[in-house]
């Protein structure tokens, strides 16, 4: 079983900058993975040109695994956790088959929020990851922050993206992601 966590492409793209932007390069000491504006960012992760691809290409596939027949995979959108966090836990601890007792779940729920995980950041920060400037990997813990750095440039670049990765049009589960609904 698989649970796919995604988030708005654009606030990954705006969160991916952050991490990129203040994140070492292993043999420096001063200069990070990622020296670029934000819009240049945004234009090489759009072509899929970033060792990892496009966020849109990384949907499709994802999309494609669903499609398979006896596919044991779950996709959680992150702004539903944010608005709905124990309705989720529980789709998942269904998803999962793991009978946990709702007393339990409810035991655990406030570790599971922002606000913790922010109080408890040395248990996620990652310690192979030397930063520049004091960053902290657990940043905002919010949607639409991408409202900060994204301009119409940004707006065309990200929409010709999922445009000419799903031409029939985005999955009905992605739609909440699209500029041009």
């Amino acid at each position: 079983r698989y649970i796919y966590v995604v988030r708005d492409g654009r606030d990954a793209a705006v969160s991916f900058f952050h991490h990129l932007s203040h994140q070492l390069k292993s043999d420096s000491e001063d200069s990070a993975v990622v020296e670029s504006t934000f819009s240049e960012f945004l234009q090489d992760l759009a072509s899929g040109s970033m060792p990892y691809g496009s966020w849109a290409q990384h949907l499709s596939s994802f999309d494609n695994a669903r499609k398979t027949p006896g596919a044991k995979l779950l996709f959680v959108r992150f702004e539903d956790l944010l608005s709905n966090l124990r309705f989720e836990v529980d789709r998942i601890v269904e998803f999962l088959q793991i009978g946990t007792e709702k007393k339990t779940v409810d035991n655990m729920i406030e570790t599971f929020k922002f606000e913790w995980m922010r109080k408890h950041m040395d248990r996620f920060q990652p310690i192979t990851v030397r930063w520049k400037g004091g960053f902290k990997f657990i940043r905002k813990g919010k949607s639409g922050d991408h409202k900060a750095l994204f301009g119409s440039k940004e707006e065309k670049s990200f929409t010709k993206m999922l445009q000419e990765t799903f031409p029939s049009g985005l999955p009905s589960w992605a739609r909440l992601y699209s500029t041009s609904k």
